[in-house]
């Protein structure tokens, strides 16, 4: 997508903005290049939205929100060259990155690089269908134990049906017609999804699209920001400045006419021209709103987010570099409510560190969010414990810091999600027309954010979310002038 021009317009025009994530922060951004006055209201006391770096001290962060960087997004990576932060990019070491790190699968623990000769045997008896390729057994064997270890509770369900009732079959004869090729030593986590693109037409669609995420996320061409990814949002809001508005929760959105009326919970009520809104539909149903048309009102409520927690702990040792663990990036990988557990990159010259002891999305999440704080704490460091015990030494944890984005009153989900997870009755073309009506304009009120891209869950959907609302806004206000 090109960017919009600067200064198009001699006469300023405001633009509300309802928001301060990267959707926000970018539509103002570009705007005010445009010549717009804009104003930015933000609900909750700080800017970012869903990019929320924990800064422990300057040199020790973690990141409770987005993380990663695919080399592909190519309108993140021209902000961040914009914005001069070029040099702060960094290759982000993902799963199966790194051979050292663990999986605890079925109440053992492996290397991540021996786990599939080692499980082979347990997991093919599981579904064992007759198949004619040894190496197809090998490959689905490495799948299932992938799709099992990363994936919510919902996706693996997904799987498990779909193998049983025929994937198995498809996947093995694509081996047995040479459509798929490895040699038996070949299959590994790391090469696993590369040919994933010949079968994902035959699973459920719920499925193919988090395939197609796990494919992105486990990538090797990732990147993170040095420094943590907040200096990202910070460095857009630097150009913006006064037009930030922090601690505006919204209340209510009236489209009338060609304006729209918007309240705010202390009382305050402004009445725009025109307003891109990127608050989270998650939220937004639950809003006072009037004027909308019903299909909109119906893709508000029917858009499904996904659940997300995250852990941090800051530990006085790296205790996973030393010469029992030997990691020194990369994720191990897990059965039980952690799912995940990042480790730093290597770079950082303190003592210290701090370790994503958990990262668990969808049902998974539920599980840990529905625990009390020190209970959840808690239980992580008992289950980082099965493999990394020094963790469970006295002070060996300093401070702590969690998340659960389903609980965050200002987003209510980790991401949206294009799927139901269940009803395939409702995939599809059902699906196509959702799309289109959470991303139409209501009169002059245009909606942005990672909701309204097909890139949903990815800071890259939320910024051409709102170079999409740009243009139909300078479209729009090009043909008034042309009048």
């Amino acid at each position: 997508m090109a960017m919009v021009s600067e200064n198009i317009f001699k006469e300023q025009k405001e633009i509300i903005i309802l928001g301060a994530g990267i959707a926000g922060l970018v539509a103002g951004y570009e705007l005010k290049k445009k010549g717009y006055t804009v104003k930015i209201y933000e609900a909750s006391d700080r800017i970012g939205g869903r990019v929320f770096t924990k800064y422990f001290n300057p040199d020790l962060y973690g990141e409770l929100g987005a993380m990663r960087i695919p080399d592909d997004h190519e309108l993140v990576l021209h902000y961040i060259k914009e914005l001069g932060l070029c040099n702060k990019l960094r290759r982000f070491k993902t799963v199966f990155n790194e051979d050292n790190c663990y999986a605890d699968l079925n109440n053992k623990i492996y290397r991540i690089d021996k786990v599939i000769k080692e499980l082979s045997l347990c997991y093919l008896n599981r579904f064992d269908q007759n198949l004619k390729s040894e190496t197809a057994r090998k490959y689905i064997t490495g799948l299932k134990i992938l799709i099992e270890a990363i994936s919510p509770v919902e996706i693996r369900e997904l799987f498990t049906r779909d193998l049983y009732n025929g994937l198995a079959q498809e996947i093995d004869t694509l081996f047995c017609n040479n459509e798929i090729k490895y040699d038996e030593e070949e299959v590994t986590f790391r090469n696993i999804l590369k040919h994933a693109d010949k079968f994902l037409d035959k699973v459920n669609p719920s499925l193919q699209l988090f395939l197609r995420d796990i494919i992105l996320e486990t990538k090797k061409e990732l990147y993170r920001l040095e420094g943590g990814m907040s200096i990202f949002p910070e460095a857009l809001a630097q150009f913006l400045k006064e037009e930030i508005h922090l601690n505006k929760p919204v209340s209510g959105i009236s489209v009338l006419g060609d304006e729209v009326h918007i309240e705010f919970n202390d009382g305050d009520t402004i009445i725009s021209s025109e307003t891109i809104c990127t608050i989270p539909y998650s939220v937004l149903k639950n809003l006072k709103l009037s004027g909308f048309s019903d299909s909109k009102l119906r893709a508000i409520n029917d858009l499904k987010y996904a659940d997300a927690s995250k852990v941090l702990f800051l530990c006085k040792e790296r205790f996973w570099e030393n010469e029992k663990h030997k990691i020194k990036s990369g994720a191990s990988i897990t059965d039980n409510k952690l799912r995940q557990v990042y480790y730093p990159d290597n770079e950082s010259k303190t003592k210290e560190g701090v370790l994503l002891g958990s990262y668990a999305i969808g049902g998974d999440s539920k599980e840990i969010a529905s625990m009390r704080k020190q209970d959840r704490l808690n239980e992580v460091k008992e289950l980082i414990g099965r493999f990394h015990p020094e963790i469970k030494e006295n002070n060996m944890v300093l401070k702590t810091e969690s998340i659960s984005w389903e609980d965050h009153k200002w987003t209510l989900g980790g991401c949206s999600v294009m799927w139901n997870g269940e009803n395939d009755q409702e995939l599809g073309d059902p699906i196509d027309q959702l799309y289109e009506d959470i991303i139409k304009p209501e009169g002059n009120l245009f909606f942005a954010g990672e909701h309204c891209s097909e890139k949903q869950a990815w800071i890259e959907g939320a910024i051409r979310s709102s170079l999409e609302q740009i243009e139909a806004i300078t479209k729009k206000d090009l043909a008034k002038v042309a009048v």
